[in-house]
């Protein structure tokens, strides 16, 4: 069954969408920003793992649009995107991590075993998330290359010995 080639900008819409309104909306809740405060970035960062679901979803629909479509390039793109993504949340996880170093002390005694598994419920979540990222960058650049046929000869479809 061939692709149905009209599918291609509305499920690319769809993934734009569910990768960047969720991440919109968290940006907005973020404001005013505290960067300076360490307890602010602990929340915001261990809040911010609980919107990565529906990015993650959208970004799995571009990249099977874009392998069912052969659009190799464009699946190539994503994989860069990919692998920067999957640094950045790298990042985040060691500034989350110093931030709950920093802000440990802080934590009421009845309060502490909440504040541990918070954090480490986080890590695990950016933990798939960076591992998930990491595999679509590694696929993007392990799929097929991109066919380039000669312009203006068509292609036989049943390759056989020519008399």
């Amino acid at each position: 069954m061939a692709p149905q080639r009209q599918l291609a900008a509305p499920a690319y819409l769809l993934a734009f969408c569910l990768c960047f309104t969720p991440l919109y909306d968290m940006v907005l809740s973020l404001i005013p920003f505290k960067i300076h405060d360490p307890h602010w970035r602990y929340g915001e960062i261990g809040i911010f793992c609980n919107v990565l679901l529906l990015p993650l979803v959208g970004f799995l629909i571009a990249f099977v649009t874009s392998g069912t479509f052969d659009h190799r390039r464009f699946q190539r793109v994503l994989g860069v995107i990919a692998f920067i993504a999957a640094l950045g949340l790298v990042g985040l996880v060691g500034i989350f991590s110093l931030d709950a170093l920093q802000t440990r002390h802080d934590v009421r005694a009845n309060a502490v075993l909440a504040f541990k598994v918070a954090g480490l419920t986080a890590i695990g979540k950016y933990g798939i998330a960076i591992l998930t990222l990491g595999l679509f960058g590694y696929a993007a650049f392990r799929g097929p290359k991109a066919v380039r046929g000669r312009s203006g000869q068509a292609t036989p479809l049943i390759v056989g010995k020519s008399e």
